[in-house]
């Protein structure tokens, strides 16, 4: 079994997205890093792609960003979890002034 990009098929909102920010300044590009769940990967299929290069486990078409990022929620606080704390910084603590998941690495 081979992975890559290739498996997951391309969606409009992703060029729409890639062409907006081929055009945009810097604030722009600021302003699309807000803070929520699995909006780095920018989609679902991108999301469940980055979920199995990081931990080799593949997820249904319909499992939702809250299912994969919980599944995780007790690494957060791991020294080598930047990508897991950028791909789920709701689930690692982004918002939580007190104790986050995440621990010494909440932003």
């Amino acid at each position: 079994f081979e992975e890559s990009m290739a498996q997951f098929p391309p969606a409009k909102i992703t060029f729409d997205y890639l062409w907006a920010m081929s055009s945009a300044n810097v604030k722009d590009g600021a302003d699309a890093g807000a803070c929520g769940d699995g909006s780095a990967a920018q989609t679902l299929s991108a999301l469940r792609y980055v979920m199995y290069k990081m931990y080799h486990q593949w997820y249904p078409l319909d499992a939702t960003v809250t299912e994969m990022c919980e599944n995780y929620k007790h690494l957060c606080s791991d020294l080598n979890a930047t990508q897991l704390r950028a791909i789920c910084p709701v689930t690692c603590g982004c918002y939580e002034w007190y104790a986050p998941p995440s621990g010494f690495f909440t932003v």
